[in-house]
């Protein structure tokens, strides 16, 4: 699958080890009290609904993983039986009818993937030759095993975990649409993300298609690999102090460039805000506290990358196609 989002860091995987699913159940003693104050569990977890629910994620790849391995394994075995063979031959037999890749191949891939690329060489080609083959055996393998799951009626009863609905908490004074749509999208996104710049166009199609029925509101999560970001979103805020927010977050993400605080006093210029008050509100990082809120929001909800949605608290992740979010935004609208 291909990434979607920019990321800030991903999970630990001992935290998913050392995390256990058993829930305190109902009358039990509260995991923490001083003096009058106590705290239950179903509390802990309600402000943890994002990572828990992200590492019920992690749990149910895994295992999902596990399952596909393991009855792949029982499938071949069942047809090396039925032919007398073993399953290495049968995947042997099968992998041997597979093509190697031509030169032309390769070339189409070479040139498809050219941005990034030093000098092709030869040992550059015979890298990539041999990441198709593998790529194309790889494929055939998956083909073989989708046969025999039809064959001998597999079945995989896994199910994934719910998606919790959240609430998201804090401001929501940054908005585009109607204050009383039924729907609403909050949007925690980045000025320097390639993946934030992509979904824009997205968005402004989501609103036109809905524009009575569907709020944007925008939130801050400057990543830490963007280093103008938190600048970036500063100065967004001290344009909404003037009533431009929308003007210049549409400006930046046009720009996709360098945002340099030179750059950011220039274009509120440009967008005739005040400049001295502008200027005095981005050298005082006026807004630094605003940011550190919104990152406090994301931390809890578990957003760690951006963009990052949630439409009526139903949260997506990635710069998604039009067609993700209609499909959430009319299910909300009952059908």
């Amino acid at each position: 699958m291909p990434r979607r989002a920019c990321l800030l860091s991903a999970s630990a995987l001992a935290l998913v080890l050392l995390w256990t699913t058993t829930p305190l159940r109902a009358g039990e003693e509260p995991v923490a009290r001083v003096g009058d104050w106590s705290l239950r569990l179903e509390e802990v977890d309600k402000a943890l609904a994002g990572p828990l629910h992200d590492l019920h994620s992690q749990i149910h790849t895994l295992r999902m993983e596990k399952v596909q391995e393991l009855m792949g394994d029982h499938l071949l075995a069942l047809e090396a039986k039925a032919q007398g063979i073993t399953s290495e031959k049968l995947l042997e037999n099968r992998l041997n009818k597979v093509n190697p890749v031509s030169d032309a191949d390769v070339e189409t891939f070479l040139q498809q993937n050219r941005e990034g690329l030093p000098d092709i060489t030869p040992e550059i080609r015979a890298y990539a030759k041999n990441i198709l083959n593998k790529r194309t055996r790889a494929m055939e393998h998956n083909a073989l095993l989708s046969e025999l799951s039809e064959k001998y009626n597999a079945q995989v009863r896994l199910t994934p975990p719910q998606e919790p609905r959240f609430e998201v908490l804090g401001p929501a004074d940054l908005v585009r649409g109607p204050a009383t749509a039924p729907v609403t999208i909050v949007e925690f996104s980045d000025f320097q993300c390639s993946y934030c710049q992509r979904v824009q166009k997205t968005l402004k199609t989501v609103l036109e298609r809905f524009p009575d029925k569907v709020k944007l509101v925008y939130r801050h999560l400057p990543l830490p690999i963007h280093p103008q970001a938190t600048k970036a979103a500063e100065a967004a805020q001290c344009a909404a102090d003037q009533g431009g927010f929308w003007a210049y977050h549409d400006a930046l993400f046009e720009h996709g460039g360098e945002m340099e605080p030179a750059y950011l006093k220039e274009l509120a210029g440009k967008l005739k805000l005040d400049n001295k008050k502008f200027d005095h509100c981005l050298d005082s990082n006026q807004h630094a506290k605003r940011l550190a809120e919104d990152q406090a929001e994301a931390n809890r909800l578990g957003v760690s990358g951006t963009p990052s949605f949630f439409i009526n608290g139903i949260r997506k992740v990635g710069a998604l196609p039009v067609a993700e979010f209609i499909q959430v935004i009319q299910a909300e609208l009952g059908g």
